[in-house]
């Protein structure tokens, strides 16, 4: 198991024990989006530092692991303790052992010092592949299997368009994609599109054959969307929903038919709360009160 924190860590988690034995630093600042790539096992990273990162799993578990927690402190505590509620003829006693405990603490130290300079000698080494083309926070990423291409989304309102070379475990830029007027907070591939939304209360649908916007959508109300979702339907595997959440907790729903052999971007149309079933376009149902998607 992987995760991150604000700090720009990386930690490592075997399932079997359940305990960090790795913890790297990747990034300077918070790491936002991170995943697996399956057929590289390739780690991708995202950061507020502006950095794509990406690094081989098993060069991060190659890394020395980190070294156990210190129960030095709590062994002096107890010695001294101890010697403290003796009486005054075991004083020298006592002095003696303090001295053997501060010699072995030294000699701790040396050796975790080694091992410091050897984790910071091994990352220093360790092969990472970095890329900046977003001149704000990247905050997102999602991955087309179909053609190969890794799609990120930054603060800077701009989509970027990276081609996978998986022979290679290499990334080529392809393409800047502009239309957004805020800070995006989410993207995602669903079929033969990519979707995102961002601070301008829009969500943009692009053809990823074409990598230009085909829709626009207007969510209403006073927060941005952060997350996107698209649930299936179990009976009719062309039919989704769109499922879009505001930081206020709520969230919007629009029903999606999607033709199974055409390449064409899905067709949206809003839920409406009435018995009469799907209204017109562009107005899509809020549910207020809901439990918030980040």
């Amino acid at each position: 198991m992987l995760s991150s924190d604000y700090g720009g860590h990386v930690k490592i988690w075997p399932l079997a024990t359940l305990q960090c034995t790795h913890t790297v630093a990747h990034h300077s600042n918070t790491i936002w989006r991170m995943a697996l790539h399956a057929d590289s096992g390739r780690l991708f990273t995202v950061s507020s530092d502006r950095m794509l990162k990406v690094v081989a799993l098993s060069d991060l578990r190659a890394l020395p692991p980190d070294r156990s927690p210190d129960t030095s402190t709590s062994l002096l505590t107890t010695t001294s303790n101890k010697s403290t509620a003796a009486n005054n003829n075991a004083n020298r006693s006592r002095n003696v052992d303090l001295r053997s405990i501060k010699a072995a603490l030294g000699a701790r130290g040396d050796e975790d010092e080694d091992d410091e300079n050897r984790r910071a000698l091994c990352l220093a080494r360790l092969p990472v592949t970095v890329l900046q083309r977003h001149s704000g926070a990247v905050t997102s990423f999602a991955f087309d299997p179909v053609r190969n291409l890794l799609i990120t989304g930054s603060h800077d309102a701009t989509l970027g368009v990276w081609g996978i070379v998986t022979s290679a475990v290499s990334l080529k830029f392809i393409q800047q994609l502009y239309g957004h007027l805020g800070p995006i907070s989410e993207v995602v591939v669903f079929r033969n599109s990519l979707f995102s939304c961002a601070a301008d209360l829009t969500i943009r649908i692009w053809s990823l054959a074409a990598l230009r916007c085909v829709h626009t959508l207007h969510v209403g109300g006073s927060q941005p969307p952060r997350r996107l979702l698209f649930v299936l339907d179990e009976c009719t595997p062309s039919k989704s929903t769109l499922v879009a959440g505001a930081g206020d907790g709520s969230l919007f729903l629009w029903s999606s038919e999607i033709e199974a052999q055409r390449a064409a971007p899905p067709v949206l149309r809003s839920i409406s709360t009435s018995s009469r079933g799907l209204t017109s376009p562009g107005s899509p149902r809020r549910v207020p009160n809901s439990p918030r998607l980040y």
